[in-house]
């Protein structure tokens, strides 16, 4: 096991000004000044990071910079560098996270044994660490994309992590049984309320009367007891800090 600061790991990389550059500023197209601008800045700051920290960071963001520009066998490469020395423990929102884009990475170049590989690790680690529903539900998400590709049947001993899944984030009764399905009407809905939710936000940086407005209305219609709860949380305190 590596020892390593995961404190330092969970903290931004990039500064905002160097962020703004690499999506905004640099067409996605144009990868390679992309990695020249990422790679004058590792070379600014490598001295201050931990070297496993630095090797995370650094291959992260090549990596997607290649997921960005198409080149999905080469993102592969820097995303699996991530993985060789972060365990699931480490920081299990970003390890989950890289193996997601590992399985679709793989099956968008069609090395579904690959994609498979990767796909069964990261549900088998799942439940073996501190993983949020946001986690269960990517990785389920991306393993039945693959299962749909392939024509592979869902294995039956995954189908816990789907109920972790609906007790965890309080979901209403799926009226289905089949798991591809049921994973499908499930991150359907997720989508659905959590980029309501978005909105609801957004509309709350204009006017704190129109955000309790809005937030009232979502608590009223919203289906899945996760963001209801959090709903109300944070129309209890917008109200009691009127």
């Amino acid at each position: 096991m590596i020892n390593m600061n995961l404190i330092e790991l969970q903290k931004d990389f990039l500064p905002k000004e160097i962020v703004l550059k690499l999506i905004r500023d640099v067409p996605k197209e144009n990868y390679s000044e992309k990695l020249e601008i990422l790679d004058n800045y590792i070379n600014q700051v490598k001295d201050s990071f931990d070297a496993d920290i630095l090797l995370i960071k650094s291959n992260q963001e090549k990596g997607f910079i290649y997921w960005d520009a198409g080149k999905f066998d080469l993102a592969i490469k820097h995303y699996e560098n991530v993985l060789e020395i972060l365990a699931p423990a480490d920081s299990p929102f970003i390890y989950f996270h890289i193996a997601c884009m590992l399985i679709t990475c793989y099956r968008l170049i069609e090395q579904f044994g690959s994609s498979m590989e990767w796909a069964e690790t990261a549900l088998g680690n799942l439940n073996s660490t501190d993983s949020s529903f946001y986690n269960k539900l990517s990785i389920l998400t991306a393993y039945t994309d693959l299962l749909n590709e392939t024509g592979t049947p869902f294995r039956e001993k995954y189908t816990a992590i789907i109920d972790d899944l609906v007790q965890e984030l309080e979901f209403p009764p799926v009226p289905v049984v089949e798991p591809i399905q049921k994973i499908k009407i499930i991150s359907q809905e997720h989508k659905k309320w959590n980029q309501q939710l978005m909105q609801v936000h957004l509309i709350g940086m204009e006017n704190k009367e129109k955000l309790i407005t809005a937030l009232k209305v979502y608590v009223a219609s919203c289906e899945i007891g996760w963001y209801k709860k959090y709903a109300e949380q944070t129309l209890i305190r917008i109200e009691n800090a009127c």
